[in-house]
């Protein structure tokens, strides 16, 4: 534990510092819901539409967060601190789960900071906004980053799997809000495995739970458990096979 806690505190420091993750999952975010309030407000912003506006952001942010967990990991060990760090302490876990929880402090700051945004812009509960948030982070960050190890496995320069996984992220947010759940079980469950979707979905049934909204579809609460321990399944025995050296091959 006490390792742990000392990359933790070493991550956070990084963490905090990159601009370009303060760009992506903060700044760029509030622009885009300043330019959508503009219209949807002047339009008239009912229960329903706020709820799937909140959903949206909230998938984009913890699933582009979730991902930079795993990028960050293949620039240490491109850059050979990731080995440097396993010989220190002859084990992958405490530096893996040390990214993963600095970067879910960073993650409950630009959620908290995200839903004052939409209480000044909605006049929403801000109390409800905040618990809304802040749980979604809570019971969906972790079985993502985990599952998001995969991309560590990817024999691809440093450099070129970034820009690869932050383009990757809008189709699957597309096909998230795009596709519906159907009446055919094994269908839906994949439907709901897109990682976008159920971080969308969690955020939905907890705005229900909580009485922000009460929006919803039927099956869209059949697979949280499920979807969850396959999440964390596939990510632990990602974190089994995850190399300490490159798996890129040099010329």
């Amino acid at each position: 534990m006490r390792r742990l806690f000392e990359f933790y505190l070493l991550f956070i420091k990084i963490v905090v510092t990159n601009k370009v993750a303060f760009l992506w999952t903060l700044i760029f975010p509030i622009i885009y819901i300043l330019l959508f309030s503009r219209i949807t407000l002047s339009n008239g912003f009912d229960d329903n539409s706020f709820i799937e506006t909140i959903a949206m952001f909230f998938s984009y942010i913890i699933f582009v967060v979730s991902i930079n967990a795993s990028l960050s990991l293949i620039s240490l060990r491109e850059t050979g601190f990731l080995k440097m760090f396993f010989f220190i302490t002859g084990s992958k876990i405490p530096i893996v789960f040390g990214q993963i929880l600095a970067q879910l402090c960073f993650l409950y700051i630009n959620i908290i900071i995200v839903s004052l945004v939409f209480f000044f812009l909605s006049g929403e509960n801000l109390y409800s906004l905040l618990q809304l948030g802040l749980l979604v982070v809570t019971i969906t960050f972790i079985p993502i980053s985990l599952f998001n190890l995969w991309i560590t496995t990817l024999p691809i320069k440093n450099e070129s799997i970034i820009p690869i996984m932050n383009i990757a992220v809008f189709p699957l947010i597309i096909i998230a809000f795009s596709v519906n759940y159907t009446d055919y079980l094994i269908l839906d469950f994949f439907i709901s495995f897109n990682p976008v979707k159920f971080i969308h979905n969690i955020t939905i049934f907890i705005a229900n739970n909580i009485g922000i909204t009460s929006v919803g579809n039927k099956n869209a609460n059949n697979f949280f458990i499920i979807n969850t321990i396959t999440y964390t399944l596939i990510g632990l025995l990602m974190l089994r096979y995850f190399k300490i050296i490159s798996v890129v091959k040099r010329n």
